[in-house]
């Protein structure tokens, strides 16, 4: 089945412009019927289902006259609902010449198998329909099938074993293969999987990660997982923002002013703040604001565990301390253990490691952090 989807998109397209479109296309599309796919504000999606391939001259000038009439934007593309099943040698003539179309900008995905026990277990009209509109075409290939269009290709076009082939755009990526060993072994589900996220990376643009060696890219994402991202973000669950001090000695007054009574630095803490080398103090600042606003209200209203592996920002997370290193210090006239931390970074350098050991005074309903920035030596570590 051959559909088409016409987008008409501008700020004067109202309600009262749909059965007019629909009226314009369903005369000219022959025995096809139009659809209102979806209806929004300046844009309206309208789906022909089983349109001639290629479409009648009228149906194009008509499409292409929407724009200038209403001065409106549209866009048409084809996308094909139903698998490909050549016939004989001319349809498969007409398939190799689309996958050396040089202009053709979708994958080709071609199911098959080199010996009739070997086939691929996926059912092609789900493939087909998970699939609408980001590839050209899927065609299934019998044994004999797929020998024939390797033939008239020159190369192979599913590996051995019965699988999928999906044929990247010409100049893209080369093709990538997706091999099935039994259907018994592969679920369903799992296999169009793998074709769905093999023609996503054939379709997407070239970026610079996926242009560098694979040397650098590690390299690249050590650095992310040690210093953790670029730029300071409002922390998970803060409805507003701070004002985060870049500096480490105005960290202990600027939690008094915001946080007063809510979070409380023991003098261990306020003592290794100032000599803190941690290279982001504006994440230490932001990680505090997490534990006034997100963990004290948790805490205080019975939201459940805060120290399970909670995100508190990209690359940092709430944990509970290990049993090997639990700072003490002595706020009020009580001793309170740095139970839980909160974990950045992962290497033990000081200059990009962050920990925060905090722990949660029920009677006074506030948060204690016994230490930080720095990680506690253990025997263990």
């Amino acid at each position: 089945m051959i559909e088409r989807i016409v987008e008409v998109q501008g700020p004067s397209v109202d309600p009262s412009q749909i059965d007019s479109l629909v009226g314009r296309l369903s005369r000219c599309s022959g025995q096809g019927r139009v659809v209102v796919e979806r209806f929004e504000t300046g844009r309206i999606v309208l789906r022909l289902v089983d349109t001639a391939d290629p479409p009648s001259p009228e149906l194009t000038a008509t499409i292409r006259s929407l724009g200038r009439v209403a001065k409106l934007t549209v866009n048409e593309r084809k996308i094909l609902t139903e698998p490909f099943v050549p016939a004989d040698e001319r349809d498969l003539t007409s398939l190799a010449e689309l996958i050396r179309d040089p202009k053709r900008r979708l994958p080709v995905v071609v199911l098959g198998g080199k010996s009739p026990i070997h086939g691929c277990p996926l059912d092609p009209d789900r493939l087909a329909t998970v699939l609408a509109g980001t590839v050209e075409c899927i065609a299934v290939l019998d044994s004999a099938g797929t020998r024939s269009l390797e033939r008239i290709l020159g190369h192979g076009t599913v590996p051995y074993g019965g699988a999928a082939r999906v044929h990247a755009p010409m100049g893209r990526t080369p093709d990538e293969d997706v091999t099935f060993v039994s259907a018994k072994l592969v679920p369903e589900r799992v296999g169009i999987d793998r074709i769905r996220r093999a023609v996503s990376r054939l379709t997407r643009k070239p970026t610079a990660s996926t242009t560098t060696s694979p040397k650098k890219r590690a390299k690249r994402r050590r650095l992310h997982e040690i210093t953790g991202s670029d730029e300071v973000v409002v922390p998970f669950g803060v409805a507003r923002p701070l004002d985060y001090p870049d500096r480490w000695d105005a960290i202990p007054a600027w939690v008094e002013r915001h946080f007063g009574g809510r979070v409380v630095l023991a003098a261990t803490a306020r003592r290794n703040v100032g000599r803190a080398v941690y290279h982001r103090p504006r994440v230490a600042a932001a990680a505090l604001h997490w534990l006034a606003d997100v963990a004290r209200e948790r805490l205080l209203h019975g939201g459940g565990d805060v120290s399970d592996g909670q995100p508190v920002l990209p690359g940092v997370r709430a944990e509970r301390s290990g049993v090997f290193g639990i700072p003490e210090s002595v706020v009020d006239g009580e001793v309170y253990r740095g139970t839980r931390k909160i974990r950045g970074g992962n290497s033990r350098d000081p200059r990009y490691c962050l920990r925060i050991y905090w722990t949660w005074d029920p009677q006074r309903e506030r948060i204690v952090v016994v230490d930080m920035p720095f990680h506690t030596r253990n025997r263990m570590t």
